[in-house]
C-alpha cells in the first residue's frame, strides 16, 4: 500500500510509526476514491479497538498528495522475520502462547464486527517482551458498513479463506481460517496450500485438502492433525466457534503448558473444550473443571489444574512435564472504589476495578493482590491458590472522588445525530468526570481536545466516542467509549480513571560484528545479523552471543540507559590451521565436532578455546588448551607421550 517511517510526535516526544501513500496526480477520480476509501476503512476500524494485542492507531490525515496514518510503534520484528529466519525455533509452549494472543485479539475484534481479512505473518509483529500485536486493518470489512462490496476479494493468496477466494460473504471464521494457516506453518515449516503460483494456490484451497500436518512434522503430536484440520475446514461453520476456542483446542493437543495470557473463555470456548478433546482423541485426565457465573451471570471462567497423561512429546520426543499449576478468574469489585488499579505481586496488570483478573501459579503458593491509587495502597489480600480459593474479592474501599457526577462542569456538547424519530425519543446526556494520574492531561474526544484532567464529558447513550489521555513526558492511553460499554459501578460513579506511565525512551545494543552474530536479550532472539541495533527499555540485561561458525559463546551483563548506545564488541575471527601427528585425527572445537585434521584456515574468534583430538585408530586423545590470536594462530597436537604444539 505505501511506506512506513519510524517518525516522532515532537508534542510528547512519543516514537510513532507513519504509513504512507503518495496520491499522485496521475490517478483518476475512481482510483484516487479507492485508495483514500481504504486508508479511512483502517482509521475506523483499528481506531474503535482497544486491545493489548492490536496496535494502536493514533491519527489519520492527508499533507498535499499524501495520505498518512500514525500508529503505535513496536519494537521488535514481525512474525513473518522469526519464520523465515533459518535458526528459529519456536516451542509448543510458545506457539500455544502466541495462539491465545492472537486469538484473544481476533475475537475482540470479532465481537464488535470487524473482520480483519487480511491475517498473515507479516501482519504480526512481536515486541521484545514476547507479546504479539496484530497490525494493518487496512482492508477490513465492518458488517454493520456498506463501503466494502460484498464479492470484491482482497487479502494475501496462500492465507485467504476459501469463501474469500470465491467472493462471498466474510465472518470472524475466515480470520480463525488464516490463523490456522499460520499455525500450521510454525508447526510443520510449510503452508498447507503450496504452489508456485497464486492460482494454484487459490485452487488449493477452495478444492483440496491439505496434508494431516503430522505427516509433514513426525514430532507433532496425532491430536494435532484433527484440531488444524477442524480450523482450515472448507465449510466455515464446520471450523470453531471462535478463535480462542481454536487455542485451547491447541494447546490440549500440543501438551503444551498454559500459558500466561487470556484464559477467559466465553460459553460458546466453553462448551467447545469437551468437544474439541473427543475429535482430538485427547488422551486426558481432567483433574478439575470448573464453571463459574459471576455478576449477571452469562460468563464462564475456566478454572483449571491439567493432570496431563500425554503419549506424545516435545521436539526432542521426550515425554512433556506435568506441572502442578492452577489457574483461577477473581472478580475485584470493591465497593465505592471504581476504576482501582489491580496490582498483583507487586505488578500492575493494567485493570481497573470492577475487573476479573487472571491468576497463574503453583498450587499452594500465594498471590498477593493489592488495590492502589496514585501510589497508596487502598488495601491488600494474600490468596491461597486451591479450589477453596474465593472467586471474588470485594473489599469495603470508601475513597472521596472530587466534584459531583450528577452535576459536571460545563463539556463539549452532545453529538446529536440526524433522526426523524419524535422529540420524546431523544436520549438524555449522561455525566462522566475523566481523571489521571498526575492530573494535568490534556483530553481528547474524538480527536478534539475538550479540557485537562480532571474533565467533566456529557457522553450520549447508544454513540460511540474516542477518548485519549495525554501528558507531556508520559504514555497517552485512550479507549473506545461508549455509555453502554462501561460497567455498572462506572456508570453509577461517573468516573473513568486513568494512571499515567513515565515515558522514558529507550535505549539501544549496538553491534558491529565481522560475522553473523545472534543476540539474544530479555527472552527475545535477533539475527543472525553482522550488525544490529537492538532498542531496549533502561535497565540490566544478561546479553547472550552466539555465533557457532566461528565458535563464539558468551553472556555479558550489560546495563542500559535511556538514550543511550551500548556497543557490543566482538573479538576478530582468526583463520586457524590445526594438524595432528599421526594425521587423520578426529578434532573437536569447545565440543564441536569439526572434522579430521589437518584443517587449513578454520574461522574461530581470538580469545580461549578448546581442541580435542582423537585417534580412533590408536585409541587415544589428548585436549590442548590454547588461546587463539592473530600471533598464535597454529594448534598442534601428538598423542599421550608426544610433544604438542611446534609444526609436525
Amino acid at each position: 500500500m505505501g511506506r512506513v517511517y519510524l517518525a516522532e510526535d515532537p508534542v510528547i516526544g512519543r516514537q510513532v510509526a507513519v504509513k504512507v501513500v503518495q496520491l499522485h496526480a496521475d490517478l483518476d477520480t475512481r482510483e484516487l476514491a479507492e485508495i483514500q476509501g481504504r486508508f479511512e476503512r483502517e482509521f475506523r476500524a483499528a481506531g474503535t479497538l482497544s486491545h493489548p494485542h492490536i496496535v494502536t492507531v493514533f491519527d489519520v490525515g492527508q499533507d498535499g498528495e499524501s495520505a498518512y496514518i500514525a500508529m503505535e510503534y513496536v519494537r521488535g520484528e514481525s512474525l513473518e522475520k522469526v519464520l523465515e529466519s533459518e535458526d528459529h525455533s519456536l516451542t509448543f509452549g510458545e506457539i500455544a502462547d502466541l495462539t491465545f494472543q492472537l486469538g484473544s485479539a481476533l475475537d475482540y475484534a470479532h465481537e464488535r464486527d470487524i473482520v480483519h481479512r487480511d491475517i498473515k505473518p507479516a501482519n504480526v509483529l512481536i515486541n521484545w517482551d514476547g507479546q504479539a500485536k496484530i497490525t494493518d486493518f487496512g482492508i477490513v470489512k465492518m458488517t454493520s458498513s456498506t463501503m466494502t462490496r460484498t464479492g470484491t476479494i482482497i487479502g494475501t493468496p496462500a492465507y485467504m479463506s476459501p469463501e474469500q477466494v470465491v467472493g462471498k460473504e466474510v465472518s470472524g471464521a475466515s480470520d480463525q481460517f488464516s490463523l490456522a494457516v499460520i499455525l500450521y506453518q510454525m508447526l510443520t515449516g510449510e503452508r498447507p496450500f503450496g504452489a508456485e503460483n497464486p492460482t494454484s494456490i487459490l485452487y488449493k484451497i477452495v478444492h483440496q485438502d491439505p496434508l494431516p500436518p503430522q505427516e509433514v512434522n513426525r514430532d507433532l503430536p496425532t491430536p494435532v492433525n484433527q484440531v488444524l484440520l477442524k480450523a482450515l475446514a472448507k465449510d466455515p461453520a464446520e471450523r470453531y466457534p471462535t478463535c480462542r476456542a481454536l487455542a485451547v483446542a491447541l494447546r490440549e493437543a500440543l501438551g503444551a503448558a498454559v500459558p500466561d495470557g487470556d484464559m477467559t473463555l466465553g460459553p460458546a470456548d466453553f462448551e467447545a473444550l469437551p468437544k474439541a478433546a473427543k475429535e482430538g482423541g485427547l488422551g486426558w485426565l481432567w483433574a478439575a473443571l470448573l464453571a463459574l457465573v459471576v455478576v449477571g451471570g452469562a460468563a464462564w471462567f475456566l478454572a483449571d489444574e491439567l493432570g496431563i497423561f500425554h503419549g506424545g512429546g516435545g521436539r526432542d520426543g521426550a515425554p512433556l512435564p506435568v506441572e502442578e499449576t492452577l489457574d483461577l478468574a477473581v472478580l475485584v469489585a470493591p465497593e465505592g472504589a471504581p476504576g482501582v488499579e489491580i496490582w498483583v505481586e507487586g505488578v500492575d496488570t493494567e485493570l481497573r476495578t470492577p475487573e476479573t483478573v487472571q491468576l497463574h501459579g503453583t498450587r499452594g503458593s500465594n498471590q498477593r493482590l493489592e488495590l492502589r491509587r496514585g501510589g497508596e495502597v487502598l488495601a491488600s489480600t494474600a490468596l491461597l491458590l486451591d479450589e477453596s480459593t474465593p472467586r471474588q474479592w470485594a473489599p469495603e474501599i470508601i475513597v472521596p472522588r472530587g466534584g459531583s457526577a450528577t452535576s459536571p462542569a460545563p463539556g463539549p456538547p452532545p453529538t446529536e445525530p440526524q433522526s426523524t424519530a419524535p422529540a420524546s425519543t431523544t436520549v438524555e446526556a449522561q455525566p462522566v468526570r475523566v481523571v489521571s494520574t498526575p492530573s494535568g492531561a490534556r483530553v481528547l474526544l474524538d480527536g478534539q481536545a475538550v479540557g485537562t484532567t480532571p474533565a467533566d464529558l456529557a457522553i450520549t447513550p447508544g454513540q460511540s466516542y474516542r477518548l485519549r489521555v495525554e501528558l507531556d513526558g508520559y504514555k497517552a492511553q485512550g479507549m473506545a467509549l461508549a455509555w453502554d460499554d462501561l460497567s455498572a459501578a462506572q456508570r453509577q460513579s461517573g468516573e473513568l480513571s486513568f494512571r499515567l506511565e513515565a515515558a522514558i525512551p529507550p535505549g539501544f545494543l549496538v553491534l558491529n560484528a565481522g560475522y553473523p552474530v545472534t543476540v539474544t536479550v530479555a527472552g527475545r532472539r535477533q539475527g543472525p545479523d553482522p550488525q544490529l541495533r537492538l532498542p531496549l527499555p533502561p535497565g540490566e540485561y544478561d546479553v547472550t552471543l552466539s555465533a557457532p561458525e566461528v565458535f563464539l559463546q558468551q553472556t555479558r551483563r550489560v546495563s542500559v540507559a535511556s538514550e543511550s548506545e551500548v556497543p557490543l564488541s566482538l573479538p576478530a575471527a582468526i583463520a586457524t590451521t590445526v594438524t595432528a601427528v599421526p594425521g587423520n585425527c578426529r578434532v573437536s572445537i569447545d565440543g564441536r565436532f569439526v572434522d579430521f585434521t589437518p584443517l587449513i584456515d578454520v574461522p574461530v574468534v581470538a580469545g580461549n578455546h578448546t581442541f580435542l583430538f582423537e585417534w580412533p585408530t590408536l585409541g587415544q586423545s589428548v585436549t590442548v588448551e590454547q588461546a587463539i590470536s592473530p600471533q598464535n594462530s597454529r594448534v598442534t597436537a601428538r598423542p599421550p607421550g608426544g610433544a604438542t604444539g611446534g609444526t609436525p
